[in-house]
C-alpha cells in the first residue's frame, strides 16, 4: 500500500486484510448459492429433455404403427397374427409387418421403432365394441404403449380402423365405445 501526507494526515491507498476478507466471504456466498441456482436448472432442463425425448419417442413409434395398419391392411385375411403383444400382417406388397416388443424396444419387423419401452399391448374388437376372438371379426385395433425414460414414463393409447375393414352394413353405428 501507498501512503501520501497531505497537510497534517495521512491518506492510505488500498484495502486493509478485513477488507479483503469481507469481500471473499460475500463472493463465497454468492458463489455457493449460485452453483446450486446453476445445478437445480441444469436438473430441470435434463428432466425437461427427457420429458420432451420420450414423448416424441412415443408418438413417431404410435403414428407410424397407426398409419400402416389403416392403410395397409385390405382385408381381414391378411392379418396373420393377433395377440396381445404381437400384430402381424401382409401389406398390399405380400411382405409380412410384424410389430412386436423385443426386451425394452418396439420393433417393426426388424427395425427398432421406438426404445425405453415398459409395455406394448394390442386389444382387438368387433364393430360392436367386444373383443374379436378370430381374424374376420377384427374391426378396430387398440394399441397401448409406454415409454420410459430416467423419471419420465408416457403412455400413449390409439384406436385404428382399418380403412379396408370398415363394415357398411354395421358401420359405425355398431360401434360402441368401450
Amino acid at each position: 500500500m501507498r501512503s501520501k501526507v497531505e497537510g497534517r494526515r495521512w491518506k492510505v491507498e488500498g484495502f486493509t486484510l478485513i477488507e479483503l476478507v469481507m469481500v471473499i466471504a460475500i463472493l463465497s456466498v454468492i458463489g455457493v448459492f449460485g452453483s446450486q441456482m446453476f445445478l437445480e436448472t441444469t436438473e430441470i432442463f435434463l428432466e425437461a429433455r427427457n420429458r420432451r425425448d420420450v414423448v416424441q419417442e412415443a408418438r413417431y413409434a404410435i403414428e407410424r404403427m397407426n398409419r400402416e395398419i389403416r392403410e395397409d391392411i385390405d382385408s381381414t385375411s391378411d392379418v396373420t397374427a393377433f395377440t396381445s403383444s404381437t400384430f402381424t400382417y401382409t401389406d398390399p406388397s405380400s411382405t409380412s409387418i410384424s410389430f412386436t416388443k423385443s426386451g425394452s424396444d418396439l420393433l417393426r419387423n426388424s427395425d427398432v421403432l421406438a426404445g425405453n419401452v415398459s409395455a406394448l399391448t394390442f386389444t382387438y374388437l368387433k364393430a360392436d365394441g367386444t373383443t374379436a376372438s378370430a381374424t374376420s371379426d377384427i374391426w378396430r385395433i387398440k394399441v397401448s404403449l409406454t415409454i420410459a425414460k430416467g423419471n419420465e414414463t408416457i403412455t400413449l393409447q390409439t384406436q385404428v380402423f382399418p380403412r379396408n375393414l370398415y363394415n357398411d352394413i354395421a358401420g359405425f353405428a355398431g360401434w360402441a365405445e368401450s
